[in-house]
């Protein structure tokens, strides 16, 4: 979501595309990404659209991964 969603929609969710920003995320920011997560995102949309998800559902998931990100970075700066 961070690297393949589109910008429209990463600010919808308030969320920026650096993974380093996010504690759940940030382990895996420093590895080298692949040019292809913006395919792989598409590829996992296209299968949750085959598989019978519909666009709300879909962006259902999206904002729970969202408040999920946040409420922990939220967390990890009030905790410090």
């Amino acid at each position: 979501l961070l690297r393949g969603g589109s910008d429209e929609i990463l600010k919808s969710f308030h969320l920026e595309n650096e993974p380093a920003l996010y504690i759940y995320t940030r382990e895996g920011a420093a590895a080298a990404t692949s040019n292809n997560d913006r395919s792989n995102h598409k590829a996992v949309m296209s299968a949750l659209e085959v598989i019978g998800f519909s666009k709300e559902e879909i962006s259902s998931i999206y904002q729970i991964l969202a408040a999920i990100l946040l409420l922990v970075k939220f967390l990890g700066l009030w905790k410090y």
